[in-house]
């Protein structure tokens, strides 16, 4: 008798994260647009829907790894432009190094600062500023 209650326990709470599940698989499908929805409609986890998603924004795995070599050679390349405003520099500075982490990429902060600090000009411009 003991065995039973923990089966049919065991078996009411399987069916509370179906229904949980259910639930969160319909407002997540019902605010996509159309076009996504159509392209994930065969999902029928929550899971398999968040995958699904995450391939279609990000791509496959080669699509990936040439994302991060791309942030990576941004990096490297990274330098200022001839009368960008330190803000200007420091804005895209923050949105590659945030770009960079999105994808992985974790640089030392010591590598960040060494970057940022040699893309500002060397020599100070009043025009820069205004």
């Amino acid at each position: 008798m003991c065995l039973d209650k923990k089966i049919i326990q065991s078996v009411k709470e399987d069916l509370k994260l179906i229904v949980v599940n259910q639930k969160a698989l319909v407002y997540l499908t019902m605010y996509l647009d159309k076009k996504i929805t159509q392209s994930v409609k065969e999902c029928n986890t929550t899971k398999d829907l968040w995958d699904a998603l995450v391939e279609k924004i990000e791509g496959n795995l080669d699509m990936r790894e040439s994302r991060k070599e791309m942030l990576n050679g941004e990096f490297n390349m990274f330098n200022d432009i001839q009368g960008e405003s330190i803000e200007s520099i420091i804005d895209s500075f923050e949105a590659l190094n945030t770009n960079m982490r999105s994808v992985g990429i974790i640089c030392e902060v010591g590598e960040i600062n060494k970057k940022l600090l040699n893309s500002i000009p060397y020599t100070w411009n009043g025009n820069v500023t205004t």
